[in-house]
């Protein structure tokens, strides 16, 4: 068996100073935080981050980094993991593209932000519904009748249920992810039923590797703006738990 490992970006971002990633897309008139990683080798003795933005993304001009007493607890694996607030200014900029430099001593890094139209239910999937079922899964799609069930009970789910949990990023993060990988797949699997020249299959007798290799392609380029959609979704999730 072939083992191939895959080094995770977060833990060795480029120059020691890096937007992890590096590209990210924002829904028009929204805001969203942004990551931005400092290997701990490459902090020095400024606590200051200048950054600037183009038109129309908005972010601060500076951010500080946590005084010496509270570094520690913040970092990871030797990672400073820093998430910098960053909105559009206005609406109508659909397909605008912008860049943000953040400045750290000698170091720079650059995100490239495209600013993307508000996502929508789209294809096979119709909606999302809450499930109190007692499974294995954590979500599944019922393709009958084009909804995707979340199974609230699954102790995945229950773990990141904690006070207020609506408004943690840990819980939003992990369900919304969640249900986006599901709704991706749904898709795929839905397009190449359809004979979609998007998914073209060419093993037929063998198909599962191709159909991965199409859900990992679309889950990096669709899965931020179902995420965003998704994570406005949970908010308002109602699990019989308050």
């Amino acid at each position: 068996m072939g083992v191939e490992v895959v080094e995770n970006p977060i833990f060795s971002p480029k120059n020691g100073f890096a937007f992890i990633p590096n590209k990210t897309t924002i829904v028009d008139g929204s805001e969203k935080k942004v990551q931005l990683c400092i290997d701990v080798g490459s902090i020095g003795d400024s606590n200051d981050i200048f950054l600037s933005s183009e038109d129309p993304i908005n972010c601060p001009g500076k951010w500080m980094l946590p005084s010496k007493k509270n570094l520690n607890k913040k970092i990871i694996k030797n990672i400073l993991k820093i998430e910098i607030p960053i909105k559009v200014k206005g609406t109508d900029h659909v397909g605008e593209k912008s860049k943000i430099i953040a400045t750290y001593m000698d170091k720079q890094a650059e995100l490239h932000v495209t600013i993307v139209p508000e996502p929508s239910f789209s294809g096979p999937l119709r909606d999302v519904r809450l499930s109190a079922k007692n499974t294995k899964k954590i979500c599944d799609f019922i393709e009958d009748e084009g909804i995707i069930e979340v199974y609230y009970k699954h102790p995945l789910i229950k773990k990141y249920m904690k006070k207020n949990f609506r408004n943690r990023q840990d819980f939003l993060v992990f369900v919304a992810d969640t249900i986006t990988r599901e709704a991706i797949k749904a898709i795929v699997k839905a397009g190449i039923r359809e004979n979609s020249s998007r998914f073209p299959i060419f093993d037929i007798d063998h198909p599962e590797p191709e159909i991965e290799e199409h859900i990992i392609r679309e889950y990096y380029e669709q899965g931020p703006k179902l995420h965003d959609l998704f994570v406005k979704l949970v908010r308002t999730f109602k699990l019989g738990t308050e």
